[in-house]
């Protein structure tokens, strides 16, 4: 698929972008019987494309987005359904070395039973022929949505909007760490994950940094969410009281809260930004990247990124040391003591030379600051 160009509209790449996603998924479902890896795919297709759309919900108007996100919600549902079925013997198999041979062949019968019925529920021949065909039918909607030729000002709120729940399903998830709630903080930072990879282009690294933060903190919640499925289970199964269901119970439990508190680790660090903030250092980016084609690499520079960058799970440093403390761009708007644009303001002392000139040269260099 064709990334997102700096000479085209942003709103028209979400168009596109939204309607080459949901092709996808429909050639994920074109098949007999489509495999456990092409239901996969197609639902990852399908929820891309809904994060995607949520980017252009300012301009697409509330009634065009909201049949759209229903559609692409309703289309990924029982695709949900089959993986959740598939994922409960995955994560099973995970315990077996723990127990002794065959102590739960019972439970994981009645999960493959289960699954089989899933599968015949949501891939008989009829179903899938009404999937594509609601898909294929979206896709061509699509083209006629009346996005407009829009850039940050219809991304920009998105972006601070999809950072905001993020830190608000957060702090629900920290104050009460229910399974919905631990749930429902995975989706927004799945959200958050699929915007960020769109906006890759604008600034390669910084922006893939943070979008492998997500993925990662992502990877941790959605593996607790199924240990929390495959205990609910557990718990539901008439031989719950048997001991190594106990066990398996006890054992489930050990798991999510390691899991839990990986999570709220790692997200403390990802949302340590005002949501405010963090659109700010991402419309610097898109508006050098819209001038020049390219972004200056300390244009993002803020909490968030120090304290990714700082993070031991991190693969490799930045080669550039930290990342850098300059060109912040976020100040309330009704701030008399605002800023310059960071367009006016000149390079930062961090790429300039280090020779023994450097320092007069930033002297000079120092942009003005309305006091």
């Amino acid at each position: 698929m064709r990334p997102i160009d700096r000479n085209e509209a942003g709103t028209r790449a979400v168009r596109r972008m939204v309607r080459a996603r949901i092709e996808r998924a429909v050639k994920h479902l074109t098949g007999r019987t489509p495999s456990d890896e092409d239901l996969h795919a197609a639902r990852k297709e399908l929820r891309k494309a809904r994060a995607t759309l949520q980017l252009g919900r300012k301009a697409l108007g509330h009634r065009v987005f909201a049949r759209a996100n229903t559609a692409l919600r309703d289309a990924a549902r029982p695709l949900g359904a089959v993986r959740d079925s598939k994922v409960l013997l995955d994560r099973l198999d995970e315990f077996a070395g723990r127990f002794g041979r065959g102590a739960l062949d019972e439970l994981r019968s009645t999960l493959r039973r289960e699954r089989l019925q899933a599968r015949r529920a949501s891939l008989g021949a009829a179903a899938l022929r009404t999937q594509r065909g609601r898909l294929r039918a979206l896709a061509a909607r699509s083209t006629r949505w009346p996005v407009g030729r829009h850039g940050w000002s219809v991304l920009g709120p998105a972006m601070e909007r999809t950072y905001a729940r993020g830190r608000r399903a957060l702090a629900a998830a920290r104050e009460n760490p229910s399974v919905e709630h631990l749930h429902e903080w995975r989706k927004r930072v799945k959200s958050l994950c699929y915007q960020l990879q769109l906006l890759e282009p604008i600034a390669p690294e910084p922006i893939q940094r943070l979008a492998r933060a997500a993925h990662r903190l992502s990877d941790v919640l959605g593996h607790d969410h199924d240990l929390a499925l495959l205990r609910a289970k557990v718990v539901r199964t008439p031989e719950t009281a048997r001991p190594e269901h106990r066990m398996l119970l006890d054992a489930i439990d050990e798991r999510r809260a390691r899991e839990q508190a990986l999570a709220f680790g790692r997200g403390r660090r990802l949302y340590r930004e005002t949501p405010r903030t963090f659109a700010a250092r991402l419309e610097a980016h898109w508006r050098a990247w819209k001038r020049n084609g390219e972004s200056p690499a300390a244009g993002i520079a803020g909490k968030t990124y120090d304290a990714i960058a700082a993070d031991r799970s991190e693969s490799a440093p930045n080669p550039q040391g930290s990342i850098m403390n300059v060109g912040r761009v976020c100040r309330r708007k009704s701030s008399p003591q605002r800023r310059a644009p960071i367009s006016s303001r000149r390079p930062s002392s961090c790429a300039r030379s280090t020779s023994a000139s450097s320092s007069s040269r930033r002297s000079r260099q120092q942009p003005t600051v309305a006091r």
